[in-house]
């Protein structure tokens, strides 16, 4: 299922990534690089501040899962 009411910003970032969900719940944050492989994870509680400034720059998609619902969304690093 689809999950809703996530958002990421800002978007292209520098580094930082701000994770809302709008829910009390724990989520599990992947970092996905062009090939698909996770170089960072996460697990938090409704939301979140990331630090992808130890990444190369580029386009990374960002999984956020509830364990019942995900959202892919794509996020520019430069």
């Amino acid at each position: 299922a689809e999950l809703l009411g996530v958002s990421l910003f800002p978007n292209p970032t520098k580094g930082e990534l701000r994770v809302t969900t709008g829910r009390n719940e724990n989520f599990t944050a992947e970092v996905l690089n062009v090939l698909g492989e996770r170089v960072m994870s996460e697990r938090f509680f409704g939301n979140t501040t990331m630090d992808l400034g130890t990444l190369a720059d580029g386009v990374y998609s960002v999984r956020i899962s509830n364990g019942t619902s995900t959202t892919v969304q794509r996020v520019t690093l430069n």
